[in-house]
């Protein structure tokens, strides 16, 4: 792979790859290190991802629990990592979408404290963003004197 431009620009990188795709990792973290590698705080957004086959690592330095999810996919997409002290497992493996579905498998793990997950996309479109799910978006109720596709 023969990389032709690198650009990085606040909270977002990406590589331009000779005959390949453009992708990019928007990663918001309080001690940023290298572009893509998951180093740093423990907030993080991959924004979409659209390879199969793409791998994401984070580091977790802080005790706790640590929600995620998937932003196209919120509020049903999310899975937890819980970070432990008194837990001896290094890294685990996530997998994106598995199948086609709309889910992380498996969805909560349990990392010790410097422990790594890492998120590998089995299908395309998704997104690893750390945070609750946001709520599904509300229905606008009706209101008197306006209309709406019906014509009403």
């Amino acid at each position: 792979m023969k990389i032709t431009r690198s650009i990085v620009l606040t909270g977002f990188a990406a590589l331009l790859v000779t005959g390949s795709l453009l992708f990019g990792c928007s990663k918001k973290s309080s001690n940023p290190t290298s572009p893509g590698d998951g180093g740093g705080g423990d907030t993080f957004n991959t924004g979409v991802i659209n390879v199969v086959g793409f791998s994401f690592p984070h580091t977790f330095s802080t005790a706790g629990s640590m929600p995620y999810h998937c932003i196209p996919h919120s509020p049903g997409m999310a899975g937890t990592v819980i970070v432990s002290s008194s837990s001896t497992v290094d890294s685990v493996v996530v997998t994106v979408g598995p199948g086609g579905a709309r889910t992380f498998d498996p969805s909560s793990v349990t990392v010790k404290v410097g422990g790594q997950v890492r998120w590998v996309w089995a299908s395309v479109g998704h997104t690893v963003t750390s945070g609750a799910p946001t709520a599904a978006p509300m229905a606008m109720p009706d209101m008197p004197g306006m209309s709406g596709p019906g014509g009403r």
